[in-house]
Parts: C-alpha cells; structure tokens; sequence
C-alpha cells in the first residue's frame, strides 16, 4: 500500500511525508532495522545513502536472522520506490 502512494505522489512533500510515515512504523514495530528509520530525510541525497546502506547491511545479515533480512527487503522496495518516484518528478521539473 504504502509503495502505491508513493508511486502515485504528486510532489516531493507528498513522498518525503508519506515515507516519514513508513519510517514511524519501522521505528515502533518489532523489527527494527537500526539507523536507517530514523528521521528526518533531509532530501533525496539522504535517501539514496540510506538505500545504499540498507542494501550493504542486507548483504551481510547472517541467513539466521531470517525475520530481519524480510523487513530489510521490504525497506529496500519502499525506499526505492521513493527514489524512482522522486527522480522521476524531478525530470519532469526539468523539462
């Protein structure tokens, strides 16, 4: 649900707010992942680091930490779902 707003944002306050809402749920839910749901995301360049880190952290999460490598990989859908739409209002502003 939260990937099809996103996907459907018509600006970046729209993006930027309805991931800060994202992040709440990963902050107060069981599985948390650690820095990458704190707040705020000062702008897409955060964004992307952050993405990048998640998907470093990802690759080594030990195969016994199943439940954090779904949450992980869940994050990592949201957060690039924000980039790409982001990125893709940004080239239409261009334009």
């Amino acid at each position: 649900m939260i990937d099809s707003a996103i996907r459907n944002s018509y600006s970046d306050q729209q993006i930027y707010s309805l991931f800060a809402g994202y992040l709440e749920t990963l902050q107060c839910g069981a599985h948390r992942i650690g820095h990458m749901a704190t707040q705020p995301i000062t702008g897409i360049n955060e964004l992307r680091a952050r993405f990048r880190q998640l998907m470093i952290e990802l690759d080594t999460t030990s195969s016994n930490a199943e439940d954090k490598s779904s949450v992980m990989k869940q994050a990592l859908y949201i957060y690039g779902e924000a980039l790409s739409r982001l990125h893709s209002l940004n080239e239409k502003k261009a334009a």
